[in-house]
């Protein structure tokens, strides 16, 4: 067995480009087209190193619109909100050792992933939903014909 990468590590490696359109905020707004985000969430969900990446962006406050570990920064702080409510204080505090909140995060998020699962669930619910709400609202719109 070798080494691990994570899956964005070998596409950057392939094309930066592509890797910054999908994972980080390329356009001056910081919006990506969510497309790039729904891609970006799929390729994070299989990668072998996503609850790492996760913990990762918890212990060291990524608050920004990047994805990290198949989440964005409003599911981020959901998880790291259940966390310190469990005990575990991952995110940045003052004299505690980084790399001891990152492992607390990480063992944290490998004893509960039905949690994580279960967050990343209420997203694509949201969304679902969102998407049927826009488009009842279009249909009501759209003048009749005669």
């Amino acid at each position: 067995m070798g080494i691990k990468r994570a899956s964005c590590a070998e596409l950057e490696k392939r094309n930066p480009h592509i890797a910054d359109v999908l994972w980080h905020q390329a356009e001056e707004g910081g919006r990506r087209s969510p497309k790039a985000v729904d891609l970006a969430i799929m390729i994070c969900m299989s990668c072998p190193l996503r609850m790492e990446c996760l913990a990762d962006s918890i212990a060291n406050v990524f608050d920004d619109e990047s994805i990290y570990g198949g989440m964005g920064r409003r599911e981020r702080q959901t998880i790291a909100g259940i966390m310190e409510n469990d005990g575990v204080h991952a995110r940045r505090r003052d004299g505690v050792d980084p790399d001891k909140r990152r492992l607390a995060a990480l063992e944290w998020l490998r004893a509960h992933r039905p949690i994580v699962d279960q967050v990343t669930s209420m997203r694509r619910e949201y969304w679902r939903e969102d998407y049927r709400k826009r488009k009842a609202r279009a249909r009501q719109a759209e003048p009749v014909s005669a």
